[in-house]
């Protein structure tokens, strides 16, 4: 177990360079496998608050803070009732849908998301999508809602951001320092009433350090590379894995 919480972590964490995928979102369905679903949201969480709380430290006087206030203003809230949902949908009876298909709801949200915004990646017209005005406060909203309810919340986030007029270091600055008051804002109400069952410490350590040090190690040799394969594949696991959930193989 030990030896899979470093390696897992760690190529996640580099496969973020280069795949199109966040860390939490590349995390979260390794978890699953091993862990029930609420806890594997909870240590996905704390896995990511750690590693970027890090790469926050080493950008935090590039963050555009007018930006940070107006966008978190409307993603904490979302944040909030998103983890207040997971909660509630955790707490559910499983459904039994037919005579061989029962399944959990908050296993089957998670799937459902984990396949749709896989596919969004996936999407040309996605990555031409932004809106401005009054819609970047629904994006922060909805950002720290889909944050809070699953852990993905770059995708609209840097939907919402990219078209503003940030520098990269800064968009990666701002973009890193909203994730982290989302995090802050969801590892507590999950915490509350997941925490207890089965928590430890020593896996998300383990997996914490191994994340970062596939950070510094894919900042450093793969900040340039995409590589659209290893995209494919790495897509083609989290759809699996997403169909898994949904038709209860891993609950």
């Amino acid at each position: 177990m030990e030896a899979i919480l470093v390696l897992v972590p760690f190529a996640a964490s580099l496969l973020t360079f280069f795949s199109g995928f966040g860390l939490g979102t590349l995390l979260t369905p390794v978890f699953v496998l091993f862990f029930p679903v609420e806890l594997a949201l909870l240590m996905t969480a704390s896995v990511h608050l750690t590693n970027n709380v890090f790469k926050l430290g080493l950008l935090i006087r590039s963050v555009e803070r007018k930006t940070l206030f107006s966008f978190a203003l409307w993603a904490i809230p979302g944040a909030f009732l998103g983890a207040w949902t997971t909660v509630g949908l955790g707490q559910m009876r499983a459904w039994q849908l037919t005579e061989d298909w029962t399944v959990g709801p908050l296993p089957f949200l998670i799937g459902c998301l984990m396949i749709g915004f896989t596919l969004m990646e996936f999407w040309p017209s996605w990555k031409r999508f932004s809106w401005t005005g009054r819609w970047f406060y629904a994006g922060g909203f909805f950002s720290g809602f889909f944050g809070g309810l699953s852990g993905h919340q770059g995708a609209l986030r840097s939907l919402f951001l990219k078209k503003l007029d940030l520098s990269p270091m800064s968009f990666v600055a701002t973009g890193t320092a909203i994730a982290v008051l989302i995090d802050l804002s969801r590892i507590p109400i999950y915490w509350q009433d997941f925490g207890t069952a089965g928590w430890q410490w020593k896996p998300v350590l383990i997996a914490s350090a191994s994340a970062i040090c596939g950070a510094l190690l894919g900042k450093r040799i793969l900040k340039k590379v995409r590589w659209v394969q290893m995209q494919r594949l790495v897509g083609l696991f989290l759809l699996l894995m997403g169909f898994a959930l949904i038709s209860g193989k891993i609950s």
